[in-house]
């Protein structure tokens, strides 16, 4: 059989509408092959049937109430449900729901307040208001081990030392970032009369020394107490020779950075002697949201603010920390640290406006083209 282009060409189509492909097929071949797809018209097809009913679809059984370890499989059984296209007794709606409930992570909104018993007192102290890595630090001390806390400015690291103090029920001693040794143990002047230094104090009378700014420390000075820390003895320019009491003294180091030396962000940072940082247990002391949150509201009382406007100092938080979690994500280098939080609470409380509040504690550090690019 011949076919005319026209009618090879009209039954190549129906038969590729149909599925066949008819690449090197004969004119006989789409012939008989268009022939099995045609219908045969002088058969009529049948009619209607008056009395048929559509079939109701089937009511789906009720869900039961997914929990505990049911959630996973409830969300995958969704999903393939869906990609089936069948249907189950979860929705999408339900299905992005149950996700945002158990991946999204909470944040905290309460502080953690912590309890300690004494042996020596008939009633237990209670420290409000702790952060997160409060009790980690304090099972360091208690077990006599050296603590240093690391973490970014403003974290609340000081703060953590003077609570410390307070739930152990001793006296807090501080001193900054040292740069010779006698800052340390102290020294005897032209009349012979000893300097005490805080660190003296801690270990005659106990209590807790905290070395702030370590990371800003000379090595040689902070290796002067590698001996001391490690063996509990102190031989001291007075000729006093003490022994360091574990369970009355309590030793802390803080910092901006892990004593490797000046990072971009803080550049005056030395690096220390590794023998020395190996005998402290790391601690990594983050920015704790709900400690913030309550710093937010005790400055804007303090500051005059009225207690039924609280939550106008809960709003500048959250704007912190969202301004905060912006310059990380476009990889910014400036500070936005709770103090902004803090200070931008108080002034509001007083009826600074709002533009200047934001102009002054989180646009300071920024250079033209970086509020350009965050559009501030």
């Amino acid at each position: 059989m011949t076919l005319s282009s026209t009618e090879r060409s009209d039954m190549r189509k129906a038969l590729l509408t149909a599925g066949i492909k008819t690449r090197g097929m004969s004119d006989d071949d789409i012939s008989t092959a268009h022939a099995g797809i045609t219908p045969d018209l002088s058969t009529p097809a049948p009619g209607p049937v008056a009395s048929a009913q559509p079939t109701p679809a089937p009511t789906p059984p009720t869900p039961a109430p997914v929990q505990g370890n049911d959630i996973a499989a409830a969300i995958s059984a969704a999903i393939a449900a869906a990609m089936s296209g069948t249907t189950t007794g979860t929705n999408e709606a339900e299905v992005i729901k149950l996700i945002e409930q158990h991946t999204k992570p909470k944040a905290v909104t309460t502080t953690l307040n912590v309890t300690i018993s004494h042996p020596n007192k008939s009633e237990p102290i209670s420290v409000k208001g702790a952060h997160s890595e409060f009790p980690e630090v304090l099972r360091s001390l208690q077990c006599g081990y050296n603590a240093f806390l690391v973490g970014p400015p403003g974290s609340g690291k000081t703060t953590m030392g003077k609570m410390l103090a307070a739930a152990l029920n001793t006296t807090f001693y501080y001193i900054g970032a040292v740069t010779d040794k006698y800052e340390l143990y102290g020294f005897l002047d032209a009349n012979g009369t000893y300097h005490e230094t805080p660190f003296y104090k801690a270990i005659k009378n106990g209590g807790v020394f905290l070395m702030d700014e370590m990371d800003g420390s000379a090595a040689n000075a902070t290796l002067a107490l590698n001996a001391a820390i490690e063996n509990d003895l102190v031989l001291f320019p007075n000729g006093d020779y003490l022994e360091i009491d574990r369970s009355k003294t309590f030793i802390m180091g803080a910092g901006n950075t892990v004593g490797k030396g000046a990072t971009r962000e803080f550049v005056g940072r030395n690096p220390l002697d590794f023998a020395f940082l190996d005998r402290f247990r790391q601690h990594d002391i983050g920015y704790d949201h709900a400690v913030e949150v309550a710093i937010a509201k005790a400055e804007w009382l303090k500051q005059g603010g009225h207690k039924d406007d609280i939550h106008v100092a809960e709003s500048w938080c959250t704007h912190v920390q969202e301004f905060r979690a912006l310059l990380s994500a476009r990889n910014i280098m400036a500070l936005c640290t709770p103090r902004a939080t803090k200070r931008g609470c108080g002034m509001l409380a007083t009826g600074a406006d709002i533009d200047k509040v934001k102009a002054i504690e989180l646009y300071k550090h920024l250079s033209h083209d970086q509020r350009k690019q965050l559009g501030v």
